[in-house]
């Protein structure tokens, strides 16, 4: 049976100090709860009453809860957020939470109790954001980082209610979709002719759709031959046992065995988790890549880089957003301009001639929005390894060539 919570008005004064109004009542376990909402002299007893009756209805109607959260500070519950979040999600993902913990703490205080943080204050840490000169593009992620653990904080009845929800984040202005068409990726692979490296790289990105963080760490276990197929999954730190040559100084050369360590790897998310078919002519290039690698359990890194990782190895795992492979986004913008380069070389007016210059994400863009137009969106999903379809369609869907042509071929008949 429910029982009506009833809220008291109480005029409270203490010596050397102005009397204030103070709302009282009793929690689900009997015990007194206050509020203070104010000096007798700021608000009249009427406004008081109005204040006792409108906390009345929140109480009972659900609105507010009676009992108040445990006290916890914001230092302590960033802390115990991160340590409950350190097994499920990437060491990167950890690393923006410590980012957006140092500026909450920074503005508002390590000892700020948890569950007096207002929306005002929030407004606090995006000012303080804004005026140290960051990217709306930081300031977006920070906010929405702290949203984030607020969530958590409120499912876990540690503050009543989420301050970040009712705070705007900046907008950030959608970057163009780079999609490359097949001619274009044909042109990519012409440059990298001699390089079986990139080559292997470039057609095995933009006919499976892997991120980077996962064809770096993709090993040969990963690739299934016979059946045509790449699998991305979690990888545990193990030792590997690798054969060199190695010149002496009399100009001799030895062949010596090494053992190697490797390091744990897990993918962003669960959905993550997936096997990918891959063409006929992708597993050619692989099996050529593999020869090359002269006996290293990765894809694409190279025995010699893997010994060069050694000294970075603690406790079976690199440093979060380490770069494995040495200039890979300048040599991938490199190989571009020299496209773009020879085709101004060989054109009739070099000023019309463009290549918008793509990341290496945009192989994995132009890779679903191949797939799109081939396979349904709910298997597009899973290939790519999304959680929500709504990512597939808002942010790796480009208009590829021909779109436009397929569209009009669409009501000819009741043109």
């Amino acid at each position: 049976m429910h029982t009506t919570t009833k809220v008291a008005l109480i005029r409270r004064g203490e010596a050397g100090r102005a009397p204030s109004w103070t709302l009282r009542w009793h929690d689900s376990n009997g015990k007194r709860q206050h509020e203070s909402i104010g000096r007798c002299d700021g608000i009249t007893k009427k406004l008081a009453q109005d204040k006792r009756r409108a906390k009345e209805l929140a109480l009972n109607g659900g609105e507010e809860p009676i009992d108040k959260p445990a006290y916890m500070t914001l230092a302590t519950f960033l802390k115990q957020d991160r340590d409950s979040r350190a097994g499920d999600v990437r060491e990167s993902t950890l690393l923006e939470h410590d980012f957006a913990g140092a500026h909450a703490t920074a503005v508002l205080g390590a000892d700020m109790e948890l569950a007096r943080i207002t929306v005002a204050d929030v407004g606090k840490i995006k000012a303080e954001l804004v005026g140290k000169g960051r990217a709306a593009a930081t300031v977006h992620k920070t906010l929405r980082t702290l949203r984030g653990a607020f969530n958590r904080a409120a499912k876990l009845k540690l503050i009543h209610r989420n301050p970040f929800m009712d705070v705007k984040l900046p907008r950030v202005e959608e970057t163009a979709k780079r999609v490359f068409a097949p001619v274009e990726v044909s042109a990519l692979l012409k440059a990298v002719a001699d390089d079986l490296w990139w080559e292997a790289f470039i057609t095995l990105a933009v006919t499976s759709g892997l991120r980077r963080d996962e064809l770096l760490n993709l090993k040969w276990s990963d690739v299934d031959f016979k059946d045509g197929t790449v699998k991305v999954q979690p990888k545990k730190p193990d030792q590997i046992t690798v054969a060199v040559q190695v010149r002496k100084s009399d100009g001799t050369t030895v062949t010596e065995t090494l053992t190697l360590k490797t390091w744990e790897w897990f993918a962003k998310a669960k959905a993550s988790y997936r096997t990918v078919p891959l063409p006929q002519a992708t597993v050619d290039v692989l099996q050529r890549q593999r020869v090359k690698q002269g006996g290293s359990p990765f894809v694409f890194i190279t025995v010699a880089r893997l010994r060069q990782l050694q000294r970075h190895i603690a406790d079976g795992a690199l440093p979060a957003k380490f770069e494995i492979v040495l200039n890979l986004l300048r040599r991938f913008g490199e190989i571009q301009d020299s496209i773009l380069a020879a085709m101004k070389k060989d054109a009739a007016d070099p000023s019309k001639v463009e290549w918008p210059r793509g990341c290496l994400h945009d192989m994995r863009r132009s890779y679903c929005t191949r797939m799109a137009e081939t396979v349904p969106m709910h298997v597009l999903k899973k290939w790519a390894g999304h959680s929500d379809i709504a990512t597939t369609a808002s942010f790796y869907l480009g208009e590829s060539e021909g779109m436009a042509d397929k569209a009009r071929q669409a009501f000819t008949a009741i043109a």
